[in-house]
């Protein structure tokens, strides 16, 4: 991930290479309540908590996708993002 911008609509995470993925603020909940167990010892594998988006999550840390585009965040960027978020 390069960056990301939060706005009352929901989260955008772009990488890199340009692409970008949108969360919307009605599925914030459930994409921290993913993202807080990034470090465990039981992450469930590849995961489609949003129907659209679906969440891979390795040793490194999660690739966040949908049909077209992805964005991966390593285990220290989803931290930064959740401190930004407040949790």
């Amino acid at each position: 991930m390069s960056s990301f911008s939060v706005s009352n609509n929901g989260i955008v995470l772009i990488d890199n290479s340009g692409d970008a993925i949108f969360v919307p603020s009605n599925y914030l909940s459930i994409f921290i309540m993913e993202l807080e167990g990034i470090g465990s010892d039981n992450t469930l594998g590849t995961m489609s908590t949003f129907g659209f988006i679906n969440m891979t999550f390795t040793d490194s840390g999660v690739h966040i996708g949908d049909d077209k585009e992805g964005v991966f965040l390593s285990k220290n960027e989803a931290e930064i993002l959740l401190s930004t978020l407040g949790n």
